[in-house]
């Protein structure tokens, strides 16, 4: 990490890297696994990284549910870090939560304190309703956001709940557990009002729709801001950047080699002239081997030595490809192609 961020890489996959902090795009830490989980009573190893944004001054948000961030040695870090973003997950204030989530760590009333104590040293805190879990989310959604509101909250985001259509042993048996405590089926749930999406199974459009866009009312009523991690309804966000990230000093330098820029724009036709405006120079220095999806989707030793540029174009030239723009979101369709065979799309 360190390497990383004094551009001081050694190894091929650290100098690609190096593109990225050497323009000083920032890191999104978290959301997969909890960066301030119970490893961190003997491993510090996120004390330790907190310590390297603060030396190097690097803009970063961190997604987490454990108040371990707000106290000793990593309050006292993470108030000294220049550029920080705080997203705290919290999708109800129902007991029911602490049954699906049954952490002691991550109870509720310490998720509220994170926000609390955050907002009071002004330091940004983005609320993310995510997974958004049908039926059990929406009762005590205003409650929630007021409260999220009163304590100081910026914004909020939301995703709904993914299903992976297939299920190993160990998720099986969460997703059993999970609608035991939801009082209905969840998978059943899925496969009667769900569409596959690559791998996953989600909920149809139109069932989302709703509790995304009150969510956005609620949102704005609270003078918070609201942006949109599912991704068919990035459009319905303040802007298009699904973590919530606002216009922060330190933020300014995000990635701008993606689809949803032009969204932001307003653009009826997109082209892929629009495309390629922005960053294109930093993803021809990015090898897809490296970091997509190695050894599923995309085999074979002649891809292997693609870029994400070139990734990136193909997709854009698939429209069937569930990463198209026209697959990634609700409003976009495609049109046809131009003389060079490239593809275009209008905003609906």
């Amino acid at each position: 990490m360190e390497r990383i961020l004094s551009g001081k890489a050694t190894r091929k996959d650290e100098k690609e890297l190096c593109e990225f902090t050497k323009r000083r795009i920032p890191i999104h830490w978290g959301g997969i696994s909890d960066p301030f989980s119970c490893f961190e009573i003997e491993q510090k190893k996120s004390l330790e990284i907190l310590r390297l944004f603060e030396k190097y001054e690097y803009p970063f948000i961190v997604s987490t549910k454990n108040k371990r961030i707000v106290e000793g040695e990593y309050w006292e870090t993470l108030k000294r870090c220049k550029y920080k973003v705080i997203q705290v997950s919290l999708i109800s204030l129902r007991k029911e939560l602490e049954k699906i989530e049954p952490n002691e760590e991550i109870k509720i009333n310490n998720r509220l304190e994170i926000i609390k104590k955050c907002a009071k040293e002004n330091i940004r805190v983005v609320v993310r309703l995510q997974p958004f879990i049908p039926l059990f989310c929406e009762k005590g959604l205003e409650e929630l956001i007021e409260n999220m509101a009163s304590l100081g909250a910026k914004a909020i985001t939301i995703e709904y709940l993914k299903i992976p259509v297939i299920l190993m042993p160990e998720v099986k048996r969460a997703i059993m557990e999970l609608s035991g405590i939801l009082g209905y089926d969840i998978e059943t749930f899925y496969r009667k009002y769900g569409k596959k999406t690559s791998s996953d199974r989600e909920l149809k459009t139109e069932m989302k729709k709703y509790w995304i866009i009150k969510t956005r009312k609620l949102a704005h009523k609270n003078k918070m801001e609201f942006y949109c991690a599912d991704n068919e309804f990035r459009t319905l966000g303040d802007n298009t950047i699904c973590c919530g990230v606002g216009n922060e000093k330190g933020f300014e330098r995000r990635n701008e080699f993606r689809t949803s820029r032009m969204l932001d724009e307003g653009k009826e036709i997109i082209t892929i002239d629009d495309y390629l405006k922005k960053d294109v120079d930093l993803f021809e220095k990015i090898s897809k081997s490296k970091w997509i999806n190695m050894g599923n989707s995309y085999t074979g030793s002649m891809r292997k030595k693609m870029s994400l540029k070139d990734l990136a174009i193909e997709v854009w030239n698939n429209p069937k490809c569930s990463l198209s723009p026209c697959k990634f979101y609700n409003n976009v369709k495609f049109i046809g192609k131009d003389k060079n065979g490239n593809a275009i799309y209008s905003r609906e």
